[in-house]
């Protein structure tokens, strides 16, 4: 989970804890794939806008690094459209869901990354 706004990745953290998942939580970019290099996950869930790094950047990293690790993306900042054009640009093509995200939309999106996984 990486979100820069505490409460939101404390929150989103809690309602995975609950639905049974192992949970890891980052503040920062660097500190996400300080995580993703020494635990490899199966999922990660980044926001977009950050103060370190992008989340985009992180997702092509991911792309590039972990292949098998599936990722969610989501954002409340507008400029975000503007980073994904320019993702796609590069060849990257991203779906981000938008703040406020539902749990339940949220858990169904990480529901669906996992059965893609296994099929």
């Amino acid at each position: 989970m990486l979100d820069d706004e505490p409460g939101i990745n404390e929150t989103l953290s809690l309602i995975f804890r609950k639905q049974g998942y192992e949970v890891l939580s980052a503040h920062t970019g660097t500190e996400a794939l300080a995580y993703l290099r020494q635990e490899q996950p199966d999922i990660a869930i980044l926001d977009v806008a950050l103060p370190d790094m992008s989340g985009l950047e992180i997702a092509v990293w991911i792309q590039t690094e972990l292949p098998t690790c599936r990722f969610l993306l989501f954002s409340g900042n507008q400029g975000t459209f503007d980073a994904l054009e320019d993702a796609k640009s590069k060849g990257h093509e991203f779906h981000v869901l938008a703040k406020p995200v539902a749990p339940r939309e949220l858990i169904d999106a990480v529901l669906k990354l996992v059965n893609d996984q296994h099929s």
